[in-house]
């Protein structure tokens, strides 16, 4: 009996379709919002360092920002939940460690586009700030 409910415990915590299906849509959602921000980009440099076109490209890299911390938030809390279902990493399976190792992937991709989109809105910001005090 405690050797079944050991297995399902085991099961349902390694069970993590459910969070498959939102995590591809928020990077579906963010492909788009990384192509309209390049848009953005390339307009802003064509129509020159106005106050305007700053305030909507800082505000546009804000928002990705913001959802790029939102999904390595949940990519964290996954790689957290699997590495705490697996326990000690030598005895755990090919399938369990390889589901880990992507896990642990996808986070460190995403939080190297949060560092480099944090750079950008940071120079956004020193460039708005010099534009209005020329």
């Amino acid at each position: 009996m405690a050797s079944n409910i050991g297995e399902i415990v085991a099961t349902a915590t390694l069970d993590v379709a459910p969070f498959q299906s939102n995590v591809g849509r928020l990077k579906t959602y963010l492909k788009g919002v990384d192509n309209s921000l390049k848009a953005m980009e390339n307009n802003f440099k064509g129509a020159g360092k106005n106050v305007s076109n700053l305030k909507s490209l800082l505000s546009q890299t804000g928002s990705a920002l913001g959802s790029y911390q939102k999904l390595l938030s949940s990519q964290s809390e996954r790689y957290n939940q699997l590495k705490a279902s697996i326990g000690d990493v030598s005895t755990a399976t090919a399938e369990q460690k390889q589901k880990l190792v992507e896990a642990g992937a996808s986070m460190t991709a995403t939080a190297a586009k949060v560092a480099e989109l944090q750079n950008r809105y940071e120079q956004l910001a020193k460039s708005m700030r010099q534009a209005l005090y020329r």
